[in-house]
């Protein structure tokens, strides 16, 4: 699986959310009125004091993310970060009928192994923007990627 160079990682967080959602159409994902076949969510978790880091800052190894939208604590995807702190979190159409990107949200739960946050318990959030849609032969795979990290405490 291929991750982000880490001066990638912080280009993604420039990105601005452009797009906007729609109602879904015979049960397919839709995002900017296209039919997405997939959804990859991107991102890097660092051992910082907030999560964040920067270049120099060591990625977490083995952090359990999860991926949720408008607030449920149900889980539409998860991922495990590597060993360089990057995560890829991949819905297919099926996976994420009521997707909405604007409401949704990359979590990982705390205490980190290995590495000390601020605050140690809770979870640390972090909103997802839209990086790009391409078309593939199965249909469209938006490309998004996770911004800082805040605490939210438990």
């Amino acid at each position: 699986m291929a991750y982000p160079s880490s001066s990638m990682f912080f280009f993604l967080f420039g990105v601005v959310l452009i797009a906007s959602t729609t109602p879904m159409a015979h049960g397919s994902i839709t995002l900017t009125n296209l039919v997405m076949a997939q959804i990859n969510v991107l991102g890097r978790v660092a051992c910082s004091i907030n999560g964040n880091g920067n270049s120099s800052t060591p990625g977490v190894a083995g952090a359990v993310l999860t991926l949720s939208c408008n607030g449920s604590q149900t889980n539409l995807g998860q991922a495990v970060t590597n060993t360089t702190g990057f995560f890829n979190v991949v819905l297919n159409a099926v996976d994420g009928l009521l997707f909405d990107p604007s409401a949704c949200s990359v979590n990982v739960n705390l205490p980190l192994l290995n590495c000390y946050v601020s605050p140690p318990t809770g979870t640390l959030r972090s909103a997802v923007n839209l990086l790009n849609i391409l078309p593939s032969t199965v249909g469209q795979v938006a490309t998004l990627v996770s911004g800082l990290f805040e605490a939210v405490p438990t």
